[in-house]
């Protein structure tokens, strides 16, 4: 067995012929055995037999070779120690790859976001946000002027600045009703819908008080034709002021009638007026240019003519002429031709003096014992939205006919009516002037 010296042994120097003692021979031959027994016989270092002392290995650590293996745990870096893994670059990111190994995932690009994709790391673009919309999800933005953008941006919520102060919105109250403000500044509000009279003067005699009307479907033109007397018509067009929304005449006319009692109504079309009356028994079309009524022009009916004429309207296209009992005739017209083309039955609408349509609704006044406005589509067929009106007689000595008879319709304003009704001054008998009465009606 191999005597390990406690230190380092030391040796005499010794000169040729000195004499040599057993025991400087026996510590040099343990020396030599101590030798072998750590660093082998076979000229290869027992590894397993030896604690290699480096610098800072003391204890019980040991050095590792190159090629192996060794779990570190709870083990300190020191302040400025470097660890490199390969590939190293500011900014890498090392993460735990799977079953313990180390992964690198090397510095993504500017504005790239760290992701997970298939559940490992991964650098990204981020998708960019559009613009929000009504149906897309996106970035909204505030207007940049607080002071007049109506909205209130405080610690990222967005509110409604409302109230009645400068550049605020206005909110209802509790009542839903709008607070006291200063309306002052309004402009193009519509013009103000009210009753208005008209002085329409005619001759002596009940039959002077019979009249038709028409109107341009806007409401700012109507136009009204009475009997001026036993051989002529008076036919006046009236011009809505767009500031007071009253009516003034602005043209008038005095046409031949043939005879006393002849049912006439009017229509507009275009450009033009017309006249629908009956001459000697025989249907007859007089066309007067619309803006001024001059040109007074005969048409040329072609095909089946009108049998009665009592009223009549224009849907835009065509125009249609009062037949019989719930039956209008259409005409199309075509210069000075206006040509027959089919009849329309309009259910249950009796016999209508009173008729006025937008080209979509007709609206006519029937029942002459109890008068009533019902809608109509243009197409014909049964009623849709009606409304009674009251059947005033005589009374304060003068005489209001609201019946099929004398009331008739003209359009005051988009879906508002005008029911223009006469009045006489004295009685049916002993006419000396007419007044016309614009009532305008929401249209049902």
């Amino acid at each position: 067995m191999a005597t390990f010296p406690s230190i380092i042994d030391s040796f005499t120097t010794h000169a040729d012929g000195d004499v040599i003692y057993a025991a400087d021979i026996n510590v040099i031959q343990n020396a030599v055995v101590a030798c072998e027994t750590l660093l082998g016989t076979t000229g290869t270092l027992d590894d397993t037999t030896v604690t290699y002392k480096l610098a800072n290995v003391s204890g019980g650590d040991q050095a590792v070779g190159a090629a192996q293996t060794v779990v570190l745990t709870n083990k300190t870096l020191g302040s400025g120690t470097t660890v490199l893994l390969g590939s190293d670059a500011t900014g890498d990111i090392y993460y735990n790859g799977g079953s313990g190994t180390l992964t690198r995932l090397g510095i993504g690009s500017n504005a790239q976001v760290l992701t997970v994709v298939g559940g490992a790391l991964a650098w990204a673009t981020p998708t960019s946000v559009a613009n929000a919309s009504y149906s897309v999800l996106g970035v909204v933005q505030g207007l940049t002027d607080a002071a007049t953008s109506g909205l209130v941006l405080s610690s990222g919520v967005i509110s409604v600045n409302y109230g009645t102060g400068a550049n605020q919105i206005v909110k209802l109250d509790g009542s839903s009703k709008l607070p006291a403000v200063d309306g002052s500044a309004l402009t193009n509000l519509p013009s103000a819908v009210f009753h208005q009279k008209l002085q329409f003067f005619s001759a002596t005699g009940a039959e002077y008080a019979v009249q038709n009307s028409t109107s341009e479907t806007n409401g700012n033109v109507i136009y009204i034709a009475s009997y001026g007397n036993t051989s002529n018509w008076v036919i006046s067009r009236y011009t809505k002021d767009s500031t007071t929304g009253q009516y003034y005449c602005t043209h008038s006319i005095t046409t031949i009638k043939v005879a006393s009692n002849t049912p006439f109504s009017l229509a507009v079309l275009g450009s033009n007026l017309y006249l629908f009356t009956r001459v000697g028994g025989t249907a007859a079309i007089t066309r007067f240019l619309s803006a001024d009524l001059t040109g007074e022009t005969n048409m040329t009916i072609s095909g089946t003519s009108f049998a009665s004429g009592l009223s009549a309207w224009s849907d835009g296209t065509s125009l249609y002429v009062y037949e019989s009992s719930g039956v209008f005739r259409q005409y199309s017209v075509s210069g000075t031709t206006a040509t027959n083309v089919t009849t329309i039955t309009y259910t249950s609408s009796g016999i209508s003096r009173g008729a006025i349509s937008n080209g979509s609704k007709l609206w006519l006044i029937d029942d002459q014992n109890s008068p009533t406005i019902r809608q109509y589509p243009v197409a014909g067929g049964a009623a849709g939205s009606s409304l009674a009106l009251n059947n005033w007689g005589s009374g304060g000595g003068g005489q209001v006919y609201v019946n099929q008879d004398y009331t008739h319709l003209t359009f005051n304003k988009a879906s508002v009516l005008g029911l223009i009704i006469p009045h006489t001054e004295n009685s049916p008998t002993a006419i000396v002037g007419t007044v016309d009465e614009i009532i305008p009606i929401t249209a049902p």
